[in-house]
């Protein structure tokens, strides 16, 4: 019995080559810059990203590395395009809970809460140190003795004690401008001690 014939292949014409070779560039040129941000997240600590968030962005990536090996080059474009745009959610949510951190921290310490200052600080550390966390860090570091001259401030001032209220509120106010409280208490007690001066010099007058 004779062999059966083999079919031929379907021969790919011009055309359907070139448009093949488009396809493979625009699936190569998707996947370029994916690599900025998948390096640029990685490098970054583990509390900057969410990891759930980062296995779905890897698995897009290994999607459209499969559809390219597979030369379904449109399949692999839109999976480097979707990937991309996961890794850089990624990143930019990771700023916004350094942000919120940082908020965080600032709230705290306005609250005079200790410790939930130092809990939000350490996460902002741990996302991404800088001038801000030192800055927040020195606050929290004095943040005790600003508060106790604050209460200082406060009773001397009940009692008219105007010039110990105006040293312990300028103390605070030295050792932390930003904290609430010392400039406002400062000023009144400024304006308590400008009104007595006058109430004294029209007292003298009229003697």
């Amino acid at each position: 019995q004779p062999a059966a014939a083999a079919v031929a292949a379907p021969t790919e014409t011009p055309a359907q080559r070139a448009e093949r070779r488009r396809l493979r560039r625009a699936a190569q040129d998707a996947f370029a810059p994916l690599e900025r941000p998948r390096k640029a997240m990685r490098a970054l600590p583990p509390e900057y990203w969410d990891p759930r968030g980062a296995a779905a962005a890897d698995q897009l990536a290994q999607s459209g590395e499969q559809a390219y090996l597979a030369q379904r080059y449109e399949e692999a474009t839109t999976r480097y395009l979707e990937a991309r745009a996961a890794y850089e959610r990624l990143i930019v949510a990771g700023r916004n809970r350094r942000a919120e951190a940082i908020a965080a921290t600032r709230r705290a310490i306005d609250a005079a809460d200790i410790e939930a200052a130092r809990t939000a600080l350490l996460l902002a550390r741990r996302i991404g140190d800088g001038a801000d966390v030192q800055a927040l860090a020195r606050r929290i570091q004095v943040l005790p003795t600003v508060l106790a001259q604050l209460d200082r401030g406060i009773a001397a001032r009940e009692i008219e004690g105007l010039e110990m209220a105006h040293l312990a509120f300028s103390t605070a106010q030295r050792s932390d401008p930003e904290k609430q409280g010392a400039p406002e208490g400062q000023a009144e007690v400024n304006a308590t001690r400008a009104r007595t001066r006058i109430m004294e010099g029209m007292g003298k007058g009229i003697k």
